[in-house]
């Protein structure tokens, strides 16, 4: 009946205009550190996002697409829907339009979405290299803070560690003096990584519990979870598990509240690593298989350095359990939800 009136094509176009203005409002909430209800709204609506953009690219626009994309990439990264999220801004960004600042916004989101997409490193540095370009071009100040996080985010993860902490610290700073905070602190907490991975542990330490203030003195639950991971992380690598786990356990809890399935995978690694160093393999090693679990049903792609963490825990947990007994441990994480697998971890040391 709507084709047979006439009015078809009008009503999908305001439809998509609707929704497209729906991501941009909620744009600065999702790059905010409490996205919560808005993730949930979007959630919701997830469908008629896909309707708009099916629309727009069925009617050959170029605009629109990038606009949405460019918007609404957080929501997508945040809910475990990276690999549809990265093909919908690649076949936008492909689709061609001007250089405006949609553009730039869309290749920002498909340097962000690339690996967990499972695009390969080169293709997530020339993706944050062409944002950072475009956002230097038109003059953003902000796309230029943010376009140095993303690439040394990429060159960091291709092995480039020094080059990567000086882009960091820049950017750190840069983010820090334009007053987005939530995202000075996403630099800060990787130039922290670079500092642990280069030797520096107390460096980094410092900054993860100066993140970790920082974080609950301003009320961002998302990067007081990930302080909380980072830091509970690295003390857990020394062995030092009764400040570790409470850390972890606290992130973990706060990622379950967030919703980030690809986080919830990161949390119980972290926990199962924690575990591994202190000589308890068995929960470490129902830990990892639960995470493994997880990770299959989310079809998400880790991080080179989350999936060294995990092999690391692995390696540890076979040196320290026979093959029969690291079996019967697998198989019993297999069956257990995330929660569980944490609840049982937890309360063999008197944590709840």
């Amino acid at each position: 009946k709507l084709d047979e009136s006439g009015e078809a094509d009008q009503l999908r176009r305001q439809h998509a205009e609707h929704f497209v203005a729906l991501g941009e409002e909620a744009e600065p909430v999702l790059l905010g550190g409490d996205p919560l209800e808005t993730l949930d709204r979007l959630e919701r609506e997830h469908d008629n996002l896909r309707a708009a953009f099916d629309r727009a690219e069925a009617a050959g626009e170029t605009e629109l697409p990038l606009r949405l994309g460019g918007a609404v990439w957080e929501f997508w990264c945040l809910r475990g829907h990276a690999q549809e999220g990265w093909r919908r801004l690649e076949a936008a960004l492909a689709a061609g339009g001007a250089a405006t600042q949609s553009r730039a916004k869309a290749l920002t989101g498909s340097a962000h979405l690339a690996n967990e997409a499972g695009a390969s490193i080169e293709t997530q540095v020339d993706r944050a290299e062409q944002a950072l370009a475009l956002h230097r071009e038109l003059g953003d100040a902000w796309g230029i803070a943010y376009g140095e996080l993303q690439v040394a985010g990429a060159i960091a993860e291709r092995g480039e560690l020094e080059e990567a902490q000086g882009l960091f610290e820049e950017s750190a700073r840069r983010l820090h003096e334009l007053g987005d905070e939530h995202h000075a602190l996403q630099a800060t907490r990787a130039l922290a990584w670079t500092y642990e991975e280069l030797g520096d542990r107390e460096r980094s330490k410092e900054l993860h519990r100066e993140n970790l203030a920082r974080s609950r003195a301003s009320g961002n639950r998302l990067m007081e979870a990930r302080s909380l991971g980072s830091l509970g992380a690295v003390l857990g690598d020394e062995g030092r598990l009764d400040e570790s786990l409470p850390l972890l356990a606290e992130a973990y809890r706060l990622d379950r509240e967030l919703g980030d399935p690809g986080e919830i995978v990161l949390d119980l690694y972290r926990l199962a690593c924690a575990l591994a160093a202190a000589a308890r393999p068995e929960p470490a090693a129902r830990l990892l298989s639960c995470g493994d679990v997880l990770q299959d049903e989310v079809a998400t792609t880790l991080p080179g350095w989350g999936i060294a963490m995990r092999e690391r825990a692995l390696a540890l947990v076979r040196e320290q359990l026979h093959e029969d007994a690291l079996a019967e441990a697998q198989e019993q994480g297999r069956e257990l939800t995330a929660d569980e697998a944490v609840e049982l971890a937890l309360a063999e040391f008197g944590q709840e």
